[in-house]
């Protein structure tokens, strides 16, 4: 059914970028805005698209710093730093940053495609900014 294909259009793609983002705020998020510690991703050893992008970009000696510090759940505030400094130094976090604005412009492609009253289209507008740019 077209409504349907047309939620389906704008709902994938916000909830992968949703996703995304909460990865990346696992790792980058200040504790006083997204209420946990910062690097928790980190010590759980979430195997995150960010982590993945990061890994490839990385020289075989970075890499193991990060694959042997995922999991530790005593990785202090210092090491968590050296692993977001990989991130960013390798062009990974701007790769990720890439992806959710792919994925921003594929649910706003879906939101303009469908003839949704004006009053639904700015409160799935403003569901968007709140999934795709929130700091918490």
């Amino acid at each position: 059914h077209p409504v349907l294909a047309g939620y389906r259009a704008f709902g994938l793609p916000l909830g992968e970028g949703f996703q995304l983002r909460d990865d990346e705020l696992g790792v980058f998020g200040q504790p006083e805005v997204t209420g946990k510690p910062a690097g928790d991703d980190l010590r759980e050893g979430k195997r995150t698209v960010l982590v993945a992008l990061t890994s490839a970009a990385l020289t075989e000696k970075d890499a193991a710093l990060l694959h042997n510090s995922l999991g530790d759940p005593e990785l202090s505030d210092e090491q968590v730093e050296r692993i977001r400094e990989l991130m960013v130094s390798s062009g990974a976090f701007a790769k990720h940053e890439q992806l959710i604005e792919q994925k921003s412009q594929a649910v706003f492609e879906a939101l303009e495609a469908m003839n949704l009253d004006e009053l639904v289209h700015a409160a799935l507008t403003d569901i968007v900014g709140r999934a795709l740019r929130r700091k918490a």
